[in-house]
C-alpha cells in the first residue's frame, strides 16, 4: 500500500497534515469545504494539505585509484564508504528509498533505490564490494551516462575526490540538473591534497 514518506512537498493533495484555507472557487469539490467556518463566518472555505512524498536517492560512490589515496590511517574511499553508510541508515530510518552507484572509469555497479529496512544489509556489501581496484576515472561521462539512467526525478548525492578536468565535471553535475534531479557534492580531498588542489563550487 501506500506509505508516505517524512518529506513535505510543495504539492496540495490528501493528507492528515493541514496547509491553509483558502477561497472556495465553483467547481471546487464540496467535501473539501469546512462546514464549521462556514457556520461561523458565513463564508466558504476550502482546506488544503500538505501531500506527503518519498525520497528516492541515489548514493553515487567513486571508486577510481585516486580514492585509495590517503595520507593518514583512513583512505579516501574509506571515509566516503564511512559516509555512505550512515546517510543510507538515516534515510533508510525515515523510509526514504536508497540506492547505490558505484564508478571509476565507467559504472561499475547500479543497485536500484529500496525503502525496506532489509536494503541496508544489501547497501553495505555493495559498498564493501566497491573498493578501487587502480581504475582510472571518468567523472564526466559516468555522470552524464547516470543521468539519463534515472529516468525519475531524484536526489543525486556524489561522493567523490573529482579529479577530473574541472569543466567536464561541472557539465556533469549541470547534466543531473538539467533532468530535474536534486545534486549534493560530498568534495573528499586528503588533508595532503587540500592545500594544492582547486576546489569546485
Amino acid at each position: 500500500g501506500f506509505m508516505p514518506g517524512l518529506h513535505q512537498s510543495p504539492y496540495h493533495g490528501f493528507s492528515v497534515e493541514f496547509s491553509e484555507y483558502r477561497q472556495y472557487m465553483p467547481g471546487d469539490p464540496l467535501r473539501n469545504l469546512d462546514w464549521k467556518v462556514w457556520g461561523r463566518t458565513d463564508k466558504l472555505f476550502v482546506k488544503q494539505y500538505e501531500e506527503e512524498t518519498n525520497l528516492k536517492a541515489f548514493l553515487v560512490l567513486d571508486s577510481s585509484a585516486s580514492m585509495a589515496y590517503g595520507s593518514g590511517s583512513i583512505t579516501k574511499h574509506r571515509y566516503a564508504a564511512l559516509v555512505a553508510a550512515a546517510l543510507s541508515h538515516l534515510m533508510l530510518r525515515q523510509r526514504d528509498a536508497v540506492g547505490l552507484v558505484s564508478f571509476d572509469s565507467a559504472l561499475r555497479s547500479f543497485l536500484p533505490p529500496r525503502s525496506v529496512g532489509s536494503h541496508l544489509h544489501t547497501l553495505l556489501a555493495a559498498v564493501e564490494d566497491s573498493a578501487p581496484d587502480g581504475s582510472d576515472t571518468d567523472l564526466a561521462e559516468t555522470f552524464h551516462d547516470l543521468a539519463e539512467r534515472i529516468k525519475r526525478r531524484a536526489l543525486i548525492i556524489v561522493l567523490s575526490d573529482l579529479l577530473d578536468d574541472t569543466d567536464s565535471v561541472i557539465n556533469g553535475l549541470k547534466h543531473f540538473r538539467h533532468r530535474n534531479h536534486e545534486v549534493i557534492v560530498f568534495h573528499l580531498l586528503d588533508p595532503i591534497q587540500c592545500g594544492r588542489k582547486k576546489h569546485i563550487s
